[in-house]
């Protein structure tokens, strides 16, 4: 199971530097550097997609009074405590994201769906370690390492490792299917097929 310094130490191998034995805690530039920028990283790769591992239904969530309403439509929902981003407001109604919350015209409660930040590290993938510790890198380029070149391989590295993540988490949860053909054959034809013929 990885842990946040695991995570560190992807994005401190992307500028080939000394791993780290404790992000939280130990001193220097480079964690300096980590510690400060972690809550955009963190709160940047959740946001991308609705990712299975940090995924929270807040149920029977109430509208604010009229007078709070910032949003356009007739009912605005906050953004529910350590939630990143709303994906979803079942059974699939249209919304519109706003600071703070999301608007739409139904209402006056309403269950959301999106992505929790205060969630167990170790619930997730190694694809998404991976994509979260490149981000860190390119999120730390300009503190730590001022070479362009450096950044933009950061960024190119980070989004190859996004699509892999998102190709991951597509995957997660669902079982491996047999192939169909090689299962037919085997059971058509018998197996194993004899060797010796008459």
């Amino acid at each position: 199971m990885a842990t946040l310094t695991d995570i560190a130490n992807i994005a401190i191998s992307a500028h080939q530097g000394a791993w780290l034995q404790n992000v939280e805690s130990d001193p220097g530039n480079f964690p300096d550097a980590l510690r400060a920028t972690l809550t955009q990283v963190r709160e940047e790769a959740l946001s991308k997609q609705l990712w299975k591992f940090a995924k929270t239904t807040w149920r029977a969530q109430t509208a604010v009074l009229d007078a709070d309403n910032p949003s356009d439509q007739r009912y605005f929902y906050r953004m529910p405590a350590n939630c990143v981003r709303i994906y979803f407001v079942p059974p699939g109604f249209d919304f519109y994201e706003w600071e703070g919350g999301v608007g739409l015209d139904e209402g006056p409660q309403m269950d959301l769906v999106g992505n929790r930040a205060d969630y167990d590290i170790g619930e997730q993938s190694p694809a998404f370690n991976k994509y979260m510790g490149l981000l860190w890198a390119w999120y730390v380029c300009t503190p730590v390492n001022a070479s362009e070149a450096i950044r933009q391989r950061c960024e190119k590295d980070y989004e190859k490792a996004l699509a892999e993540a998102r190709h991951d988490d597509s995957k997660a949860g669902t079982t491996r299917r047999v192939n169909s053909d090689a299962f037919l054959i085997a059971r058509t034809s018998g197996w194993p097929r004899p060797t010796n013929f008459i």
